[in-house]
């Protein structure tokens, strides 16, 4: 896992220097056209869109390396197990928080941008979509590098593993069980039946985590509940798109303010959290060896 990572940032890392030099190409360019001759109109619109690319791109790299804008006022004052539970829930808000970007801004670019864009504007229209697609990208790469650094902390923090694995399973089985609730009473047949699925593997692996059983069979099933978790988060994502495209052809326009508008976020943002957190789940101790902070607590841990 951990050579899959470093492969992973590699490529970040070669991809960011290519698109800083671009614009150091362009921006350079643009003055000397400036000066001699005309500076053609594309020209602009390649600078910001490299800019957000490498805006979106450097996301990934200092979210992976910690030294991305964090308030650790309080982790600076404090210590072992404090520290790390600190640290945890702030990537636990960091994660919440990007999932639920991510999600707005997949909706943005698939009704907006796409659907309503590109059909009156064509050719020109869809490249630009497709160039701003790095902004959910960014969100994503950070969502899940933050809920895996929050795993490996609260996994430092709990002195048992299993313990850290039921009350997990405990907290993924509220968010299934209010979402089987939900689509009781609006309907979606497919969506209850991969709740009731994902509710049912998730209270099995919260059995045998406590029962301290063989630990393959219950990354397996935790694994299995997550990538079901995921399933239904992007039926969800394809229900909003629909629910905001039709909207929008009825001219009943409903923006981020709606509050209808906002609880049909708050369950994929939730469904993408949990499921990929499933998936992660079993490899907590893994991810300690990973992650610079969770590495570094660890080898102070060795050293004593």
């Amino acid at each position: 896992m951990k050579k899959i990572v470093e492969y992973i940032r590699r490529i970040e890392k070669y991809l960011l220097a290519l698109l800083v030099l671009g614009i150091s190409f362009f921006s350079i360019g643009q003055i000397l056209l400036r000066r001699f001759l005309r500076v053609p109109l594309w020209m602009d619109s390649c600078i910001n869109i490299l800019v957000v690319w490498t805006a979106f791109i450097a996301v990934g790299v200092v979210t992976y390396e910690a030294s991305h804008i964090k308030i650790d006022i309080i982790g600076r004052f404090v210590k072992g197990i404090c520290k790390k539970l600190i640290y945890g829930f702030i990537s636990l808000f960091g994660a919440v928080a990007s999932s639920l970007f991510m999600v707005l801004f997949i909706v943005y670019l698939t009704v907006i941008e796409y659907l309503s864009k590109v059909a009156a504007q064509g050719t020109d229209a869809l490249i630009h979509t497709l160039l701003l697609a790095v902004i959910p990208w960014g969100f994503f790469v950070m969502s899940l590098r933050m809920i895996n650094m929050m795993c490996a902390d609260f996994q430092e923090v709990a002195t048992n593993s299993s313990l850290f694995k039921i009350l997990f399973s405990e907290l993924n089985a509220v968010f299934l069980t209010a979402n089987i609730f939900i689509y009781f009473t609006k309907g979606g047949a497919l969506c209850l039946c991969l709740s009731i699925c994902a509710l049912l593997l998730t209270i099995t692996f919260g059995v045998i985590s406590a029962a301290k059983a063989a630990q393959k069979p219950a990354a397996a099933v935790s694994i299995i509940s997550g990538a079901i978790i995921i399933a239904l988060f992007i039926m969800q994502i394809i229900e909003v798109i629909d629910v905001n495209y039709q909207a929008k052809i009825t001219r009943d326009l409903l923006d981020v303010t709606n509050a209808k508008l906002n609880k049909m976020y708050i369950l994929p943002t939730l469904s993408f959290f949990f499921g990929w957190l499933s998936v992660v789940v079993p490899f907590g101790s893994y991810l300690r060896e990973i992650y610079p902070e969770s590495a570094e607590s660890a080898g102070e841990e060795a050293a004593q």
